[in-house]
């Protein structure tokens, strides 16, 4: 377990592992330690750590190993989080004012966005009705046709019953000069 430098009573540098790194941390500055150990004449060596100390070591640096590697994911998970959200909300306005221009369009279009028998209906109605229109095309040119000849009947005619009106006239203008 990690133990803060300032809890075991001194001041604070930092985190450190275990008893044996705080002591070695604390022992660095003294001088006089390793004479000392050499008016004894003999070393004290650490006492060597137990396989289960040693294990247990290991595990907490594979603990520690992991735990930075899962607060790295929960980091880039919520960055995703706030990423995912920013882009819902913003699919969620994109989606709103589709749905708009989808109403807006569908409510001028009415019946013609009804069901598929009402649109071939029409289809065919409108098929009819320019077969209709072509017809009465066809017969509005005879109609043409029929009026210009018919004017120019009326013009022979006007210009035909002109002339015994002139005729006429000239014969009671000679009876009247004769009579």
């Amino acid at each position: 377990m990690e133990i803060k430098d300032k809890e075991l009573g001194g001041s604070s540098n930092g985190v450190i592992g275990g008893y044996h790194q705080w002591l070695k941390s604390r022992t660095q500055g003294i001088t006089w330690l390793p004479k000392l150990k050499g008016l004894n004449g003999e070393e004290d060596d650490m006492p060597e750590e137990s396989e289960e100390v040693q294990a247990l070591k290991a595990e907490l640096e594979k603990t520690r190993v992991a735990k930075v590697a899962i607060t790295r994911v929960r980091k880039e998970c919520d960055e995703l989080k706030d990423v995912n959200m920013t882009t819902v909300e913003a699919l969620e306005r994109e989606t709103k004012k589709s749905r708009k221009e989808e109403w807006s369009r569908n409510k001028f279009r009415g019946a013609l966005w009804g069901n598929s028998n009402e649109l071939k209906l029409r289809k065919a109605v409108r098929g009819k009705s320019r077969m209709e229109s072509m017809v009465l095309e066809d017969k509005l040119k005879s109609c043409q046709r029929s009026k210009r000849s018919l004017i120019e009947q009326l013009s022979k005619i006007k210009e035909n019953m002109l002339i015994i009106i002139y005729q006429y006239k000239e014969k009671v203008n000679l009876a009247v000069s004769h009579g």
